[in-house]
């Protein structure tokens, strides 16, 4: 079996959706998905307090259930445990791997990439370029030996650059057009304004 990158559309979704192709075979599922961590956050204030999710927790549930918001590790933290499954995050840019659930015993594995700024799927295919996405294997054994094609695949996707620098790369605001620089600069103008749209130039 070839890993394969499976794209998922940049939509502020994305997490959402490479999460939801992977468990569920569909794209439309980021809804029902941010609702899940919503009811998460509430139901554990405990868990879930300000020191956990950098805000007030009502007002991160409220930040996060709209379809603009993007998710990252405390919504693949809450997604693991809601689905019951382990959730491998690869970085490109470093080719690290976090794994969410590793230690809840788990029989299933799903995997994700990020490349920075966006999500993608990891599935496994019988074909090298992965033509036929009806034969896609989204949820493996944990321990699947499979797993060495996927570390190919990501060392491949770092080689080939396919990873934004955040530290330092250039946006810009689409709601204010103010030109930022890095994700700190984004992460502090969207607190500042409310904005929540980024473009990179």
């Amino acid at each position: 079996m070839h890993a394969i990158r499976r794209v998922i559309a940049s939509d502020n979704s994305c997490l959402f959706n490479a999460v939801g192709y992977c468990c569920e075979k569909s794209l439309r599922e980021s809804t029902r998905l941010r609702k899940v961590i919503v009811d998460a956050i509430r139901a554990d204030p405990a868990t879930f307090d300000e020191a956990f999710l950098g805000k007030a927790p009502t007002e991160y549930a409220d930040w996060i259930s709209k379809p603009n918001s993007w998710g990252g590790q405390v919504e693949l933290f809450i997604l693991a445990k809601a689905l019951r499954v382990e959730i491998a995050a690869y970085d490109i840019q470093t080719e690290r791997c976090d794994v969410y659930g590793q230690d809840a015993d788990y029989e299933d594995r799903i995997m994700v990439i990020y490349d920075g700024l966006h999500y993608d799927s990891i599935v496994l295919n019988p074909s090298s370029i992965g033509a036929d996405v009806e034969k896609d294997v989204s949820r493996v054994p944990a321990s699947t030996p499979a797993l060495a094609s996927v570390a190919a695949l990501v060392r491949s996707q770092h080689a080939a650059k396919k990873f934004t620098d955040t530290a330092n790369f250039s946006l810009r605001c689409l709601v204010c057009q103010k030109g930022l620089t890095g994700q700190a600069e984004a992460v502090a103008h969207a607190k500042s304004t409310g904005h929540a749209n980024f473009g990179e130039y």
